[in-house]
């Protein structure tokens, strides 16, 4: 999906593509966990979260070990590595030979780089907002990411949103404004 020489139409096709795959993933491991599932298999949902924590904590162990990053974030399906760099292209150098020494190791599963912070806060596990530096145009420019925070929901007023938006920017506004070159984050996803 980062082919820069995709049409929109194959980034529709793979986009739904991998959500579906994500659906099934994600539906057939709750069915081997609930109960009253004709597919409820308890050792093998157990299995399933057993092996991605011990994935997720191997990958750390290499991230602090082998690389000397620092692990700031973690969960299920992600790490987040502080590259302690002031530059994309060096936090893109060391993230590339991070995932590529994760990939070595495991023959079914490969992680990519998926964003790179700037700024980065974590209100709690799978909420946080950032400052993602993106490409557009062959350029790097800022984007506002924020997971799971309360402005993000339907349910929610739009002056809440407004909000909680507002007092969002203020911890980040100074990297969204000038530019600042700053330690670049890594989110490394499965």
């Amino acid at each position: 999906m980062k082919d820069q020489t995709a049409t929109p139409d194959q980034l529709k096709t793979w986009n739904i593509k991998q959500e579906a795959l994500k659906l099934t993933a994600n539906s057939m491991y709750g069915c081997l966990g609930y109960t009253k599932s004709r597919f409820y298999a308890r050792p093998l949902a157990m299995l399933t979260t057993s092996k991605g924590r011990e994935i997720l904590q191997a990958t750390k162990d290499l991230a602090e070990s082998a690389h000397g990053l620092r692990v700031i974030y973690g969960d299920t399906d992600s790490v987040m590595v502080n590259t302690n760099v002031d530059n994309i292209a060096d936090a893109m150098k060391i993230g590339s030979e991070f995932k590529k020494a994760v990939n070595e190791r495991y023959e079914l599963l490969e992680i990519d780089i998926d964003n790179i912070f700037r700024r980065l806060l974590l209100h709690a596990k799978k909420k946080y907002a950032a400052v993602n530096m993106i490409q557009k145009e062959g350029k790097w420019v800022d984007k506002l990411e924020v997971k799971g925070l309360d402005m993000r929901r339907r349910e929610y007023c739009q002056l809440s949103k407004e909000t909680s938006e507002s007092v969002l920017l203020k911890p980040l506004h100074r990297t969204l404004l000038t530019k600042r070159q700053e330690p670049a984050w890594l989110s490394i996803v499965w």
